[in-house]
């Protein structure tokens, strides 16, 4: 009972939510000042099933395994008022090992993202931010067109235009994100696909959709407790051969990062978590994510821990 008073005692309590922020979900709000952010996690993922289109799953045999430690390093400052620079880049540990013994593994960085964020909305009481943002994905990962035998690729082999929403509301002591992003990929960075040259395959690889929803609930003056929706739709991509009629995908390795590179998917994760701040300048979060539905990729339980430094 003691504990249950200190809740409802905190939920009516407009406690500061000392510059905590999601995890995955981004902010409507852009840094503050002159200041510059920088953050750094790890995404530690034992993958258990593989998931066909439909969403139906199989456990991986008794031989096989699939492992990724995903490290992103995300870097923000103030580029002009009201408007933010953000760059984030993401270190890939993976391994894969077939039924039959056979290894993959990468150890390589995967794509650059950097994204121009304009706050447009901005009112301090009750908070209330939202931002329009433009990006590309550069291609510096390499993708299943370019990996070597028994390497994983760490890329999508793409260039992609990024458009996105980004909203931030306090209500009460609780504080409410929401972001709706929209990659458009083109320009595929590759020579040949399973020795076949590009002049001879055309491969238009699918948009992507991402949606991610967060709260955050003050616990104490220091510790905020953490929820995540994040959600990703990979449309569906095609192969052709240009000299003639004809559906190339045989040719396209789903051994990839995403998995199903050409077909659709559609992930959606609960991510949950606890942070705390010290000294008003530096955060670090602790927490698990888990799969809610998952169509055409491989799901696990992801367990993950980062810090954040405001300079």
């Amino acid at each position: 009972m003691y504990i249950v008073s200190i809740v409802i005692c905190l939920l009516v309590t407009n406690i500061n939510l000392v510059n905590a922020s999601p995890v995955i979900t981004d902010t409507g709000g852009i840094v503050a000042g002159n200041g510059i952010e920088i953050s750094a996690h790890s995404f530690y993922t034992e993958y258990k099933k593989k998931h066909s289109l439909d969403g139906s799953s199989d456990n991986l045999s008794a031989n096989e395994s699939r492992i990724a430690t995903d490290v992103p390093v995300s870097l923000k400052f103030l580029l002009y008022e009201n408007t933010e620079m953000d760059f984030k880049w993401t270190y890939l540990m993976l391994k894969h090992t077939k039924s039959d013994g056979t290894q993959l593994t990468a150890n390589a960085f995967g794509d650059l993202t950097v994204w121009a964020k304009s706050q447009f909305v901005s009112n301090p009481s009750p908070l209330a931010n939202m931002s329009l943002g433009v990006g590309v994905k550069v291609p510096t990962g390499k993708s299943i067109f370019n990996v070597g035998p028994n390497e994983l690729s760490v890329g999508s082999g793409t260039w992609d235009l990024l458009f996105g929403w980004f909203s931030t509301e306090a209500h009460g002591p609780i504080m409410l994100h929401g972001n709706i992003k929209y990659a458009i990929r083109f320009n595929l960075n590759a020579n040949k696909i399973n020795n076949v040259s590009l002049d001879e395959i055309k491969v238009v690889p699918g948009n992507i959709l991402f949606y991610d929803f967060a709260a955050e609930l003050p616990f104490s003056s220091k510790i905020v407790l953490l929820a995540e929706v994040n959600g990703r739709i990979i449309y569906s991509g095609s192969a052709s051969y240009t000299g003639h009629d004809g559906d190339a995908t045989s040719n396209v390795d789903t051994m990839a990062q995403p998995q199903y590179y050409l077909q659709r998917s559609h992930t959606v994760f609960l991510t949950t978590g606890v942070e705390y701040t010290f000294s008003g300048f530096i955060n670090i979060n602790v927490g698990t994510q888990v799969p809610i539905y998952v169509s055409s990729e491989y799901s696990g339980v992801t367990y993950f821990a980062g810090i954040k430094l405001r300079i």
